[in-house]
């Protein structure tokens, strides 16, 4: 007889992340509706089984409690009892009228016992439980007779079967005399209900097998669910969540347990969730899958909605498929930002991009490469020749090699750089690159790449070139020894002076160090220097000594870092000059310091202060008119020049002149180091005198000058002053007689003819005109007079002239214009003289400054070239400045720029063929310089010159002593012949 225990209602499945109805297809799962009918099938089939237990029940039943509630398992006529397992162990569940007939009890004394009581001394049997429940594999023992069952002593088979919640169902059945048994109790009835159970048995059997295969099948695909990169969950029409994967429920930061039977509402935004909810009411009414794209709080998500059917196939819920194309929207836009880029890159860049067809002898380019060759979009067509045409036929050569290459399809990156002539002619660099990318329509062989303007670093490299050629030219005839050393202090290069001065071999030089080749050693400081310009990249100078073939020889080096692209110091340069010569100069100058005794000269040396440390033989008449003895402190000039040069802290001159005539040049060298002065006197007296003379013969230049002038002067005044002016003031006076000795007559004529002319004139008017007219003649000679005696004035010599007289600028103006009256009339017409009011005096010699006057005066006048041509003169004073200004305005030729800085050179003249010797100028400036003033000449070629004589205001008792009115003679704006 087979083990049989009894059936238990298999309740609807629940998998991992939520629940399903029986009967509905699983989204995702193959064959999965099927499956459904099966499992809906094999429930009907158990409800029927159950009942026909139910009905079998009910024939055994007493009509007593225990026996209703056990009746369902009554029509097994084995004993048969259900073991539940709890916290302590297996207690007895319940049982059927078979088992309570067999051991003579009542359901309420059997149900609730524990098996190690109820199976006391049968310790295996409750092991065997254990085993069942835990393996889930049906056991079969056979055991002694217990607890009556059998009604006597034998063998019994016990039958135990697991079931849901850790139940296990043990069937008893007697094993003494198995078939004898069998036979006796084997009725029709019992038969039918046997081969009925065994039947139910099958039946559950299949149910949980079914079932199980629908978990599996369920777990599979949710686990695909869970392992998806997509969030998944299904929601009914009412937006209740009933199901969700993890990765869903994580995004919220909840568990899927959390989330299943939760509305929808209360996870997303209150716009967002009626749209969401709307489109699955949709897609579940139309039976109809929908797909699309949401954002929200930069958030892009690719929505999937598809419907669920329940067992009649009609839809009530729907699978929800969420993707997150966040990173992937971002990527495209920063895709699309970057190809933006690129193009507005390689639309303002020097890049263009060109692709080719070797086979075809097709070449495109885009419209930057066509822009970079001065073509616009339209020109150069796909033909090979169109763009070969701008190859110089020099790189066509190697351009052909270049495309052979690219002909035989290889697939190694190609680059090759060539010259292009562009539209305008210009001659410009390109460099191609490119690598094989066939033709995605047609499959043809096809290379494409960019091409790159290098003119600009092709430029630089010539350059670079260039320079490198010049450096090795320099270095290579360089006498000074130059080297460069890498951070070791290995020699990476040397110049033939090292290898010609140290007699070295050049193969034994390069690739070692100074010391290992004997040249420079360490302790001279040399590691040390070179150290320091690696480690600091500043340059530093280093002195050492080498023995070289003309011996021991000294060398100043001057180590300058070189830099790599990225600053950092790679290699040093050293260029070590020759100073043996300059250090035996040094030496002699020390040896030289040692015996100042011997210096013809005087040598001094003071303290900071002024105290006299040392004083050699030679210095005796200094020290004597200085006054000064050694230990005593020099005062008055001298020692004021010996503390400030010494806080200058540097070379400085001077000189000092005595009352006896002597006078001395000094040169103050202070030595902070050794906290003294030297001061070094040479006497000048004899070169004072030699400059003295040559002031005389300045002053017999100045005379010569003045002769000169004056002789100019006398050319002119000559024949047309003196003569006709003694006549006048011969022959005036006896006019003057005879019209006294006549007019006594006249008047008696008048008073008795009546009224007569004389001249046309009548005789009333003439009689008081005619002594006003002599008059006139009379003022006209003495002006004469006084014009001839100015110029013997000015033709005076002055040996010994004084500065220290005031001298009024406008009366000096007003006879210097005396003087040239003559010369003004016949050189301009339109002479205008202005003189400035209270003008303040000046201080000087008025002979000299008239000659400065006289000088400028005449030079302008013979710069105009006509009479139509003005002359002015100015009187001003700059009270800010202190000083009294002239201007002598000409409209002449004026100076040329290359003349004009030379117009103060003695005997610079550009009139010496009319007989000028250059020196007025030079006289003149000397003598402004004296009186402390200046001489400032402004021209333009063509339109004239401005001549400026600023000279200092004189002062009296802190008050200016001023002129309150122009001198008498020329009025403001008045002509030349006015003046004379």
């Amino acid at each position: 007889m087979k083990s049989v225990y009894p059936p238990h209602p298999v309740p609807d499945g629940a998998v991992s992340g939520g629940a399903v109805r029986t009967g509905e297809a699983i989204p995702g799962g193959p064959g999965m509706p099927e499956t459904a009918l099966e499992l809906e099938r094999l429930r009907n089939r158990v409800a029927e089984l159950e009942g026909l237990l139910d009905a079998g029940g009910r024939l055994a039943e007493d009509g007593s409690p225990e026996s209703r509630a056990a009746s369902r398992y009554d029509i097994v006529v084995a004993p048969l009892l259900i073991w539940e397992r709890t916290g302590n162990g297996f207690v007895l569940g319940g049982c059927n009228r078979a088992a309570l007939m067999r051991t003579g009890g009542s359901v309420g004394g059997l149900v609730g016992g524990a098996a190690a009581e109820l199976l006391a001394g049968r310790p295996e049997v409750v092991e065997d439980l254990e085993l069942c429940a835990t393996t889930g594999r049906i056991v079969r023992r056979e055991t002694k007779a217990m607890l009556g069952f059998g009604g006597r002593d034998g063998w019994l088979q016990l039958s135990l079967a697991p079931g849901e919640g850790g139940r296990v169902t043990m069937l008893v059945e007697d094993a003494t005399d198995r078939e004898a048994s069998e036979g006796r109790q084997a009725t029709g009835r019992t038969r039918a209900l046997m081969a009925r159970n065994e039947a139910l048995e099958a039946e559950v059997a299949e149910r949980k097998r079914v079932q199980e295969v629908l978990r599996q099948r369920e777990r599979t695909v949710w686990t695909l669910l869970n392992a998806t990169m997509d969030m998944a969950y299904l929601i009914d029409a009412g937006g209740v969540i009933r199901a969700t994967n993890e990765r869903y429920a994580r995004r919220f930061g909840m568990t899927a347990a959390e989330i299943v039977g939760r509305e929808a509402r209360s996870l997303y935004p209150e716009n967002l969730y009626d749209q969401r909810l709307e489109r699955i009411r949709t897609v579940i009414r139309s039976n109809t899958a929908v797909r699309f794209e949401e954002q929200f709080d930069q958030h892009y998500t690719d929505v999937q909605i598809t419907p669920i059917c329940n067992a009649e196939g009609v839809p009530d819920m729907a699978a929800v498929f969420v993707r997150d194309m966040t990173r992937r929207r971002l990527a495209e836009q920063a895709v699309r930002r970057s190809r933006e880029l690129f193009s507005q890159a390689m639309a303002h860049g020097n890049t263009g991009v060109w692709e080719y067809w070797p086979r075809r002898r097709r070449f495109g380019g885009d419209i930057n490469l066509k822009r970079l060759l001065g073509f616009a979009e339209e020109e150069l067509g796909p033909e090979l020749a169109e763009w070969t045409a701008l190859v110089p036929a020099g790189d066509l050569p190697p351009l052909r090699q270049f495309a052979a290459r690219m002909g035989t399809g290889t697939h190694a990156p190609l680059a090759h750089e060539l010259r292009v002539i562009t539209r305008d002619g210009e001659l410009r660099w390109m460099q191609i690159r490119g690598r094989r990318a066939d033709d995605w329509l047609d499959g043809s062989l096809r290379y494409i790449g960019c091409a790159v303007d290098i003119t600009e670093r092709k430029q630089a490299e010539e350059a670079l070139e260039q320079s490198r050629k010049e450096f090795k030219a320099l270095a290579e005839n360089s006498p000074d020894l130059i080297m460069r050393l890498d951070r070791t202090g290995r020699l990476l290069y040397t110049n033939p002076a090292v290898v010609e001065a140290t007699g070295l071999d050049p193969s034994r030089v390069v690739g070692r160090t100074c010391s290992e080749i004997c040249l420079i050693k360490g302790e001279d400081g040399w590691d040390r220097t070179r150290e320091e310009v690696f480690a600091f990249g500043r340059l530093r100078t280093v002195e050492f000594a080498l023995e070289v073939r003309g011996g021991r020889r000294h060398y100043q080096c001057v180590v300058a870092p070189e830099r790599d692209v990225a600053g950092a110091v790679e290699t040093v340069v050293a260029v070590a000059r020759d100073i043996t010569a300059r250090k035996a100069a040094e030496d002699e100058m020390r040896n030289l310091a040692r015996f100042p005794s011997e210096n013809p000269n005087p040598v001094l040396r003071l303290s900071p202060d002024g105290v006299l440390l040392f004083a050699n033989k030679a210095s005796e008449h200094l020290l004597a008119a200085l006054k000064l003895s050694l230990g005593g402190r020099a005062g008055g000039e001298f020692g004021d020049e010996v503390r400030a040069a010494f806080r200058r802290q540097g070379l400085a001159t001077s000189e000092l002149r005595f009352a006896d005539g002597r006078a001395y040049s000094l040169a103050l060298a202070p030595f902070p180091d050794g906290g003294y002065i030297n001061v070094y006197a040479n006497e000048i007296t004899p070169l004072l005198r030699a400059e003295e003379a040559a002031r005389q013969r300045e002053q017999q230049l100045i005379h010569a000058d003045k002769m000169i002038s004056l002789g100019i002067l006398s050319a002119g005044v000559a024949h047309e002053v003196n003569n006709p002016n003694n006549f006048i003031m011969v022959n005036v006076p006896i006019l003057e007689d005879a019209w006294s000795a006549a007019l006594p007559l006249l008047d008696a004529y008048a008073a008795e003819h009546g009224p007569f002319r004389l001249a046309g004139v009548p005789f009333s008017k003439m009689r008081d005109r005619i002594p006003l007219l002599v008059d006139g003649i009379k003022e006209g000679a003495r002006r004469i007079k006084d014009i001839v005696h100015s110029m013997k004035d000015f033709a005076r010599q002055d040996d010994s002239p004084s500065l220290d007289g005031e001298v009024d600028v406008n009366e000096l103006i007003h006879a210097s214009l005396t003087l040239l009256a003559n010369t003004l009339k016949r050189s301009t017409a339109h002479f205008f003289a202005d003189y400035a009011e209270t003008l303040p005096m000046v201080r000087g010699n008025f002979g000299r400054l008239e000659q400065v006057f006289v000088n400028v005066l005449l030079n302008a006048c013979q710069a105009l070239p006509a009479p139509d041509r003005a002359l002015s003169v100015r009187t001003s004073y700059e009270a800010d400045a202190g000083r009294v200004c002239v201007a002598v305005q000409d409209q002449g030729e004026g100076i040329a720029p290359q003349d004009l800085a030379r117009v103060f050179d003695p005997f610079f003249t550009t009139k010496r063929e009319q007989g000028g010797m250059g020196l007025g100028l030079s006289i003149s400036n000397t003598i402004i310089k004296e009186h402390g003033g200046d001489l400032i000449f402004e021209s333009t070629p063509g339109k004239g010159t401005c001549v400026t004589i600023s000279l200092p205001a004189a002062h009296l008792h802190g008050r200016r002593k001023t002129k309150q009115s122009p001198p008498s003679g020329p009025a403001r704006g008045a002509q030349p012949k006015d003046a004379a």
